[in-house]
C-alpha cells in the first residue's frame, strides 16, 4: 500500500477539490511586479478550515458570515445555492470531516466562476498586511503577508493570501460587506450591490479625498473585538480604471463606475493607455 498523500490530505494534489486551479494571477497587472505577465496563473487553496471559519462568530458583537441568523445569508444562498450553504451551516460544528469536505468542495465549485471572472478583470487591491498590536503589545513581524482583496459582481468581497510557494495562494475570508447589504435593503436595483462594495473599498483603502494612492500609502485597521490592529502597506488598485479612477496616476480622482467591468474592456483600455 502506498503512503503517498492524496487529495484528502494534500492541497498540492492535482485532484484536490478544495483548490481553485489555474486562476488568473492579477500580479501581472501590477506595474511594480516584474516577475509576472498578464497570462500568469496560480492555484488557490480554499480548504475546509476556511469555510468553517465563515460559519463561526468572529466575536460576541457580530454574527457569522454564513449562519442561519446572518444578514448575509440570502446573498450566500443566491451565490452558492441554498443546499450548499445549509450543508456548511449544519456540518461545520460536527465531527464528520468527510461530509464536511464534500460540502466545502461543493462551495468551492459553486464559487469558482465568480472568483475567476473577477480575477480575470482584475477588480482587485494588492497590499501588504502586518499584525502590529494585540492587547496593547507590539507584535509586528518583519515580513508580513501579501494580500489580494477583490469585489465580485454579486457584491461579495473575497480576500486571498499569496503563499511563499510559487503560484500558490489561499482563501483568507469572504463576506458581503455592510454597504452591499444596505444597498439591496435600501431599494437599490438588484445586481448593483457591487457598486456599494466598490465604494466602501475605495473609502477604506484610499487617502482622504478618495484619490488613487501611490505605492507608499499605508494605513491601519482595527479589528473589533480582537484587540488587534493591522497595518496595510503598499496599497495598489490593479486596473484603476475598472474601479472608477480617472487615470492610472496617483492622485487620480474617483467616481463610482456605472457598470461592472469586463476583461475585454479593461484589455482595450490597457492597450490604449
Amino acid at each position: 500500500m502506498s503512503d503517498a498523500p492524496t487529495a484528502a490530505d494534500d492541497p498540492h494534489a492535482a485532484d484536490d477539490p478544495l483548490v481553485w486551479r489555474d486562476l488568473p494571477d492579477p500580479r501581472g497587472w501590477d506595474p511594480h511586479s516584474t516577475n509576472y505577465d498578464r497570462d500568469a496563473t496560480w492555484d488557490v487553496e480554499a480548504q475546509d478550515d476556511r469555510w468553517v471559519k465563515l460559519t463561526r462568530r468572529p466575536n460576541r458583537h457580530k454574527s457569522a458570515h454564513i449562519s442561519d441568523d446572518s444578514p448575509e445569508r440570502p446573498r450566500w444562498d443566491a451565490w452558492l445555492g441554498p443546499e450548499v450553504v445549509a450543508d456548511l451551516v449544519r456540518l461545520a460544528p460536527k465531527n464528520s470531516r468527510s461530509k464536511l469536505k464534500k460540502a466545502c468542495a461543493a462551495a468551492v465549485a459553486a464559487a469558482d466562476a465568480a472568483v475567476r471572472q473577477t480575477l480575470g478583470i482584475p477588480l482587485a487591491v494588492l497590499h501588504g498586511s502586518k499584525a502590529v498590536v494585540r492587547d496593547g503589545r507590539k507584535i509586528e513581524s518583519p515580513r508580513g503577508r501579501k494580500m489580494l482583496l477583490m469585489v465580485l459582481e454579486n457584491g461579495a468581497r473575497v480576500v486571498l493570501q499569496y503563499l511563499d510557494a510559487p503560484r500558490r495562494g489561499r482563501l483568507t475570508t469572504a463576506f458581503f460587506p455592510d454597504a452591499s447589504l444596505d444597498a439591496l435593503l435600501g431599494g437599490h436595483l438588484p445586481g448593483l450591490e457591487w457598486q456599494a462594495a466598490v465604494s466602501e473599498t475605495v473609502a477604506a483603502y484610499c487617502p482622504p479625498g478618495q484619490v488613487l494612492p501611490d505605492i507608499h500609502h499605508t494605513f491601519e485597521v482595527k479589528q473589533t473585538g480582537r484587540g488587534r490592529t493591522e497595518r496595510r502597506t503598499g496599497v495598489r488598485f490593479l486596473t484603476p480604471g475598472a474601479w472608477g479612477f480617472a487615470s492610472d496616476e496617483p492622485g487620480a480622482v474617483w467616481e463610482s463606475p456605472s457598470a461592472y467591468p469586463s476583461p475585454a474592456a479593461v484589455e482595450q483600455r490597457g492597450a490604449t493607455s
